[in-house]
């Protein structure tokens, strides 16, 4: 109301008033105060703010676009190809932060040609050849087990160009968890970063369970089948793009669901009786699959209403049937080669006199995905080289009374996903082998590699049960290692981490972590979800030193923010009564002003009167 009642004295021109006509000085202050509330409002800028990763690429692209360096062709090409590899590499990375075992890292070297000029701000020479560039080169490793590896990599080429560096990436676990130094360790990240965590832990369960609610309401209230990836750590879109995407295709499929049911049309039973699914996890573009599943794009030009609309359900409706007839038929071929093959299994499981002789899966994050086999071809492959095996079974027989004699196996595992070697030992002690080896060279694999298998075995119980007790003992919800981590360093460093927090828990127990989940890799992070990855080599001893520290520090803070909440809540009630009475005084000021016109006016008319 008040800066209302300041704006329409400002607008009149009639009126001589002005806030420095005012008596009373409170008034005066209080609106001059207003008056500069008010101009602060429209401040839409802060220099102690950090300025945003997109904001200084936009600048950075301007210093070496192709499009301004027409006369340097060479300059220009490069700058070209280098420009549209730091773009997709920063679309890559703000889409997938954190490292991700299913990708393998990609380094790029890029070089960039920059103005010399552009770099000083001064003004560009007019001779074509007094012009100089200078030549940046960068490094960037997309999926880098190191979250801060993008951001770091560019803040060294900003600085060279002379842009700010402090800048922020806009993604949350980047901007907000602070990383470990070189030399820093485990009780620096967790001491750095222990209520980011809680939060981000609390935050994802409420997020998870919002999507969980509204996936089922709309599957209850459309009878639709939709799946969406409600989990944060495995989704690649955030909890708002998720809940925004599914509040967009209750509308759209509602609306389309009763024009479909409303036509009565050829296939129309499909989306009437729920037959016709639909799926949201994908980023690519519109399609739809015989399987009757509709995958519905989140960045298409197409819009999902669009799209639905133009949905031909007799066509889908007889390819479904096309589908169904040959799925039958891959069917029974992989029912009859899946129980032919067990039925091998078991035979050379009692021939070797292993523990279990089986079809296992691969989970190596490094092996080529355009080499990976399905379920059926994964079959086909273990019945052929099983099939093999029982073609020399008199041979394995012989084997087993001589050089096998004294050979006790453990669990050997056919994996038709093992393409980089012929065989591997995992953590947990299988022998896994890839079913194209011949039979001389599986006879020197199980020669070779039954104690290494049966060590690892050993030590895998031996260690389970170590983790079992620390993740209890410590209240976590749970303990794990990184897939990838296994595949790529020794598994003693698993089991040494795994000693570590074991001989330690009855005192880690008391630093509060519980509810905490703790993977074991070669890097520190902090996943979507609050998952707390932590390098093997951490210092025990340290941990229990600073966090125990921690906790004391912690309660003392408690306390000091308390004393400032009621601190404040005091100043607010005295500003309350402050305006209040400042409110009263500058309606005093008011009345006394309407009485001095009135006043005035009545002598007006007194004098007019006269005259």
């Amino acid at each position: 109301m008040i800066r209302g009642l300041y704006k329409s004295f400002s607008k009149s021109s009639s009126s001589s008033l002005s806030i420095c006509s005012f008596t009373n000085e409170k008034s005066k202050s209080f609106l001059n105060a207003v008056v500069s509330q008010t101009s602060r409002n429209y401040c839409t800028t802060n220099g102690e703010e950090k300025p945003k990763l997109r904001h200084v690429l936009k600048k950075f692209y301007l210093m070496i676009h192709p499009d301004t360096l027409t006369q340097y062709p060479n300059e220009k090409h490069i700058n070209s190809n280098s420009m549209k590899a730091l773009m997709s590499i920063v679309d890559e990375y703000k889409k997938r932060p954190t490292p991700d075992s299913q990708y393998k890292r990609n380094v790029q070297k890029l070089t960039f040609y920059v103005p010399e000029d552009k770099i000083s701000g001064e003004e560009a020479p007019k001779s074509i050849g007094d012009r100089k560039f200078k030549i940046i080169e960068s490094e960037f490793c997309q999926n880098s087990n190191n979250p801060n590896h993008i951001p770091n990599q560019i803040r060294l080429l900003f600085e060279q160009c002379k842009l700010p560096t402090n800048f922020l990436t806009e993604i949350d676990n980047v901007d907000n968890v602070i990383q470990p130094t070189i030399d820093g360790s485990l009780q620096n990240f967790i001491l750095d970063n222990k209520y980011y965590i809680k939060k981000k832990l609390q935050i994802s369960e409420k997020h998870k369970s919002e999507l969980d609610a509204l996936v089922r309401k709309i599957k209850r209230d459309l009878r639709v089948a939709v799946t969406i990836e409600t989990n944060p750590v495995d989704s690649s879109f955030t909890f708002q793009e998720n809940y925004h995407a599914l509040l967009h295709f209750q509308n759209v499929v509602k609306q389309w669901k009763e024009k479909v049911i409303n036509d009565a049309k050829d296939g129309s039973e499909l989306v009437s009786n729920g037959q016709f699914k639909f799926n949201l996890n994908y980023n690519d573009i519109n399609f739809t699959v015989p399987e009757l599943c509709c995958y519905l794009d989140r960045s298409s030009p197409e819009t999902w209403d669009e799209y639905l609309n133009k949905l031909n359900l007799s066509l889908i409706k007889a390819e479904n049937l096309e589908f169904r007839k040959s799925e039958e038929a891959k069917f029974k071929i992989m029912k009859k080669e899946s129980e032919e093959a067990r039925s091998n299994f078991s035979i050379l499981e009692r021939l070797l006199k292993c523990r279990s002789f089986q079809l296992a899966e691969h989970d190596d994050p490094s092996e080529d995905p355009n080499l990976y086999l399905d379920t059926s071809q994964q079959i086909t492959q273990s019945l052929a080289f099983t099939s093999m095996l029982m073609k020399n079974k008199s041979k394995l027989e012989n084997l087993m009374k001589t050089r096998f004699k004294k050979i006790k196996f453990g669990n050997i595992a056919i994996v038709a996903n093992l393409h980089k070697s012929k065989f591997w030992v995992d953590i947990d002690g299988n022998l896994k082998i890839n079913p194209n080896v011949t039979f001389d060279e599986f006879c020197d694999i199980l020669e070779s590699q039954h104690k290494i298998a049966a060590e690892k075995d050993l030590l895998s119980h031996k260690y389970e049960s170590i983790r079992d007790y620390a993740q209890v003992r410590m209240g976590l919800k749970t303990l794990n290692v990184l897939s990838v981590f296994t595949y790529t360093h020794d598994h003693q460093k698993v089991f040494d981490a795994y000693q570590k927090l074991y001989d330690a828990a009855d005192r880690l127990r008391d630093l509060d972590l519980s509810g905490f989940s703790i993977i074991i890799a070669d890097h520190y992070n902090i996943t979507k979800s609050g998952n707390l990855i932590i390098k093997y080599d951490f210092n025990t001893e340290d941990l229990i030193k600073q966090l125990s520290a921690a906790t004391k520090d912690d309660e003392t803070i408690n306390v000091v923010n308390e004393n400032n909440e009621i601190k404040q809540k005091q100043q607010q009630q005295q500003q309350q009564q402050q305006q209040q009475q400042q409110d009263d005084d500058i309606k005093i000021d008011l009345t006394n002003i309407s009485n001095v016109l009135e006043q005035y006016e009545n002598q007006n008319k007194s004098n007019n009167k006269t005259l």
